[in-house]
């Protein structure tokens, strides 16, 4: 067998709209690497399956264990061969050169055990998932009452998402998140696989403590990445109380355990949590426009199919403009002519534009709340983010 450099490992349950858009991003980045690709089918439609392995004939299907996360990564785990391990959500696109960039600092900083990098939600903004502490209690309680997102900047309420580590620059970190987790195989080997007894919640980070103890640095670093679906959830009284039986047996398998006054505060704050949650909101949502506006940025010879689709696909189109990119650059697209035209909708042709720069488009788009939809163009394929 010819030399592994990395496996990509993606678990699919359900249905994974932007699973062949992800697809797409990784083979693309890729392109000519040797490179193994591992899809944990979780439940995918067969029709969708089906044309998964048509259009990516090298992708191998593992069959997952339902119900249990880790054992399904771990089996993908010890069926592949890479030198580096990707550990990668179904909704996440990566960058034409997300990827290789990474694996000279790993070669040279041989104590570097894994990299997480700057995921973007979609609308543009950091996915505070991205880098974290350790679930040091006294942050999950401050998270619990709303004081984390009363005072996100703070260094004592706010110390979750690490305020301080700023967005564009790189960190070493405590947690990283498996929706984009590249790993070096002889750090995880070392550090041991998923522990299949504990919660699919605390799996990334009790990997990343792992790594930290086995003597390896957890590096966040500002590359972008896109999630099409929300990460963070607004949560729930129920997910409150899975994520703190899920943290009681992280601690007890670390040797600790949460005392009387801790679960006095966590049962309060259980209890006050409805009221909290009506009174202090934890994410944000956009609602669509109620007419809109969609600005398409490919060349000329692209714009009649898309605008085509658009109409089909989009609802409540009030009108569609074109941004040439055989004329004019995609950045520029972001000027204060455009603002004011009050697009609330932005359409990317690809490979007429970089997958790097949509990331980068929506980063320093000021209007946080438009929506992207992205056209692959050898998929011939119309995908709308949330």
């Amino acid at each position: 067998m010819d030399s592994i450099v990395l496996s990509v490992i993606m678990v699919a349950d359900g249905d994974c709209p932007y699973l062949a858009a992800s697809l797409y991003s990784v083979y693309n980045a890729l392109y000519g690497m040797d490179v193994e690709v591992f899809i944990v089918d979780g439940g995918l439609p067969k029709t969708e399956r089906e044309t998964i392995a048509f259009a990516y004939p090298k992708a191998r299907f593992l069959e997952s264990s339902l119900g249990n996360r880790a054992v399904s990564l771990n089996t993908a785990i010890r069926k592949s061969h890479g030198e580096f391990v990707l550990f990668l959500a179904p909704s996440v696109l990566v960058g034409e050169e997300t990827l290789r960039r990474f694996f000279f600092q790993l070669d040279q900083e041989r104590n570097i055990g894994a990299i997480g990098l700057r995921i973007l939600d979609t609308h543009g903004e950091l996915c505070r998932l991205s880098k974290r502490a350790f679930p040091h209690l006294d942050l999950l309680l401050y998270r619990l009452y709303g004081l984390s997102d009363l005072y996100p900047n703070s260094k004592r309420y706010g110390a979750y998402f690490l305020p301080d580590c700023v967005a564009d620059k790189a960190y070493e970190v405590d947690v990283l998140s498996t929706q984009y987790m590249l790993v070096r195989r002889e750090a995880l080997e070392k550090a041991g696989l998923f522990d299949e007894r504990l919660d699919e919640w605390m799996l990334d980070i009790d990997l990343s403590f792992r790594l930290w103890q086995a003597d390896y640095r957890v590096m966040y670093m500002p590359e972008r990445v896109l999630c099409g679906q929300s990460v963070e959830k607004e949560m729930t009284g129920e997910d409150w109380k899975r994520l703190f039986e899920a943290v009681k047996d992280f601690y007890a398998k670390n040797g600790e355990a949460i005392d009387g006054l801790n679960r006095l505060l966590i049962s309060l704050g259980l209890f006050l949590y409805p009221l909290r949650r009506r009174l202090i909101k934890s994410t944000h949502r956009f609602a669509p426009a109620a007419t809109r506006r969609l600005l398409i940025l490919s060349v000329e010879e692209n714009f009649p199919r898309l605008k085509s689709l658009a109409e089909e696909k989009i609802p409540n189109l009030r009108s569609v403009s074109h941004w040439n990119l055989g004329e004019e650059r995609v950045m520029g697209a972001i000027s204060r002519r455009n603002q004011m035209k009050g697009y609330t909708d932005y359409l990317f042709a690809v490979p007429d534009v970089r997958l790097d720069q949509l990331f980068l488009f929506m980063e320093r788009q000021p209007n946080k709340s438009s929506f992207y939809h992205l056209y692959i163009k050898a998929q011939d394929r119309l995908i709308s983010f949330p």
